[in-house]
C-alpha cells in the first residue's frame, strides 16, 4: 500500500459487507498508480472472516487447549489463563454468533469444556483455586486462593456462549456443547448465588451507590467501581437469557429474592457511576464511567503529565512508591513538580473493555433481564451504549482518520498510566500518552459501529495499517500498536490480530 501523506484524503464507505478505503495519494501533481479504492471485506464468510477462522483452526485453538488449559491450568495449577482466555476469545465468539456459525460455536465450547473439571466444588460452590504457576506464590499470598476477577472474566465469556448455545436448534448442538451449557450456566449461577447471599457485599454495593467523588479522606480509592461488578452484571444478563430458553438450564428457584436484590444493586451502582453529558437518545450525548473516582488511585498519580518522557522511575526509586491511607502520593520533590491529576478521572480505556460484553448482553437479553429480575427495561436499552460510543469518538480519539490513536482515560485525559505498577511480580515503567491505544482494536470497541459509523472507518483504517509496508506507517504501528506490528513476536501479533479482526466482521 502506498503511504497516506498529508496531502492524501481518506474516504470510506460501507456497502454490502465491504468497507471501501479510498487512498488518494497525490503528491506534486502526480497521482500514484495505487490510488484506486481498496475494498476491505467485512461480510460474514468474506476474506477477513475466513482468515480469522483459518487462524483458529491452525493455531489458536491448539494454543488455548494445550498451552493455556492443559499445561498452565491442569499441570501447573495456574488460574490466570481464565483471564486470558476471555480476552483472546470473546470477539471471536461474537463474530461466530453474528455470522450464525454453529460449527465455530460448538468448537469453542468443546475447547473450553475441560476447564470445568479443574474447578473445586464444595458446599455447593464452584471455585478455581490457584495451586501454582508463576503468578501465585507464597510470597504474594495468592497460592491456594481463588482469584475472583479471573473467575468472573472467564464466566463472562462462558455464560455468554452458554446462553447463545441454549437458543440454538437441537440439530446445531453437539453433545459437548450441551454439556458446556449445563456446566457453564451452573458455575455462573453458583457464583452469583454465593455473592447474593453475602449480605455484607450486597450492603457495600448499596453504600457505594451513595458515594460521590470528592475529598479522598471521605472517598478513598477503595470506593471505585470494580471490574468485578461489571462482570457480575454481565453474567446475570446471560443467565437470564439462558434461563428464558428453559431447555438446557433449569433451576426452579432461580432467581430467588437475594439474586434479584443483587441484580438491582449492581445495575443501580453502574448507573450511579455513569456520568452522561447531554440527552440520551439524541445521538450527541457522551458517557463516562466512574468519573472522578480514580483521581486518587495509585495507578493514576501521573495522569496529568502528558510529555512522552518517563515522569519518574518508580521501579528503581522505592521512596516514591509510598502512599498514605487516603490514596494520596507522599510528598517528594520530584512528584511535587508534576502537573496535578485531573479531578474528573475515571476508568482507563483498557479496563473499560468490560463495557463491550456488558452492552452485548444487555442488547441480547434486555427483555429477559427486565422480566426475571424486575429491572426497569429503559435502563437496559442501547442509548447508553451510544453515549459511550460517542465519548470514544468525540473525546478519546485523536481525530486523525489516517493515524488513529486513543487517549489513555475514558474521561479524555491522556497522561501516563500505571507508572511503577507491580503486577505478577514485575515492575513496569507505565504507559505514555496514547499508550493504551491497542485496547480499542483488540477490546471489541469497533463493534459499536452500529451506534457510531465513524468506528467502522477507524477500524478499516487500522486494518489497512497492519499490512502497510511503508516505512512511516510501520514506524507508527511499532510505536503505538506494537502488538499488531511486524516487530512483535509471531505469537503476539497473531493473538492481537485474532482479537482485532473479528470486530470488523458482520457488524450492522
Amino acid at each position: 500500500m502506498l503511504p497516506i501523506t498529508n496531502a492524501g484524503k481518506l474516504m470510506l464507505r460501507k456497502k454490502a459487507g465491504f468497507i471501501f478505503l479510498g487512498l488518494s495519494t497525490q503528491l506534486g501533481g502526480i497521482v500514484y498508480p495505487g490510488s484506486v479504492s481498496a475494498a476491505i471485506d467485512t461480510k460474514c464468510g468474506g476474506s477477513i472472516y475466513l482468515a480469522v477462522k483459518q487462524t483458529w483452526n491452525s493455531s489458536i485453538r491448539k494454543y488455548i487447549a494445550v498451552d493455556k488449559i492443559e499445561i498452565h491450568m491442569k499441570r501447573e495449577g495456574d488460574v490466570y489463563p481464565l483471564y486470558d482466555i476471555q480476552s483472546y476469545l470473546y470477539n471471536f465468539y461474537r463474530m461466530a454468533s453474528r455470522c450464525g456459525d454453529h460449527e465455530l460455536l460448538n468448537q469453542i465450547a468443546e475447547t473450553l469444556l475441560p476447564i470445568f473439571d479443574l474447578a473445586i466444588q464444595e458446599k455447593g460452590e464452584v471455585k478455581w483455586v490457584c495451586r501454582g504457576g508463576t503468578h501465585c506464590t507464597t510470597k504474594n499470598g495468592l497460592l491456594g486462593k481463588e482469584i475472583q476477577l479471573n473467575t468472573l472474566q472467564f464466566l463472562g465469556l462462558a455464560s455468554a456462549l452458554a446462553a447463545k448455545l441454549a437458543h440454538s436448534d437441537d440439530a446445531n448442538l453437539s453433545p459437548s456443547s450441551r454439556e458446556f451449557v449445563t456446566k457453564a450456566s451452573d458455575s455462573a449461577y453458583r457464583f452469583v448465588a454465593r455473592m447474593a447471599k453475602n449480605k455484607n457485599y450486597v450492603k457495600s454495593l448499596e453504600m457505594n451507590r451513595q458515594e460521590s467523588p470528592g475529598d479522598p479522606r471521605r472517598n478513598p480509592a477503595s470506593k471505585v467501581l470494580r471490574d468485578h461488578e461489571i462482570w457480575m452484571l454481565t453474567i446475570l444478563a446471560n443467565l437470564a437469557g439462558t434461563t428464558a430458553n428453559g431447555q438446557l438450564f433449569k433451576r426452579e428457584a432461580f432467581p430467588d429474592e437475594d439474586v434479584k436484590k443483587l441484580s438491582n444493586e449492581l445495575l443501580e451502582l453502574f448507573y450511579s457511576r455513569t456520568h452522561v453529558t447531554g440527552n440520551l437518545g439524541s445521538g450527541e450525548a457522551t458517557a463516562e464511567i466512574d468519573r472522578g473516582f480514580w483521581s486518587y488511585h495509585k495507578d493514576n498519580q501521573f495522569a496529568g503529565y502528558t510529555a512522552n518522557s518517563l515522569p519518574a522511575d518508580l521501579c528503581k526509586r522505592s521512596e516514591l512508591q509510598k502512599y498514605n491511607p487516603s490514596g494520596k502520593v507522599q510528598e517528594s520533590a520530584q512528584i511535587k513538580r508534576m502537573p496535578p491529576v485531573p479531578q474528573n478521572l475515571g476508568w482507563d480505556i483498557s479496563h473499560a473493555r468490560r463495557l463491550v460484553p456488558l452492552f452485548d448482553s444487555f442488547s441480547d437479553y434486555r427483555e429477559q433481564m427486565s422480566h426475571l429480575y424486575a429491572l426497569p427495561i429503559e435502563k437496559l436499552d442501547g442509548d447508553l451504549k451510544g453515549a459511550y460510543a460517542q465519548q470514544l469518538i468525540k473525546n478519546i480519539w485523536n481525530q486523525d482518520e489516517k493515524r488513529p490513536l486513543f487517549k489513555n482515560y475514558w474521561s479524555g485525559a491522556n497522561g501516563w498510566y500505571r507508572v511503577g505498577f507491580k503486577g505478577g511480580g514485575k515492575c513496569t515503567q507505565g504507559y505514555p500518552p496514547f499508550g493504551l491505544s491497542i485496547a480499542v482494536p483488540t477490546g471489541g470497541y469497533f463493534t459499536w459501529a452500529a451506534k457510531n459509523a465513524k468506528l467502522a472507518e477507524l477500524g478499516a483504517s487500522l486494518y489497512s495499517l497492519t499490512s502497510d509496508k511503508n516505512e512511516e506507517a510501520s514506524a507508527f504501528m511499532e510505536k503505538n500498536y506494537r502488538g499488531l506490528s511486524r516487530k512483535a513476536t509471531q505469537r503476539t501479533r497473531e493473538l492481537n490480530q485474532f482479537m482485532f479482526y473479528p470486530t470488523l466482521v458482520g457488524v450492522q
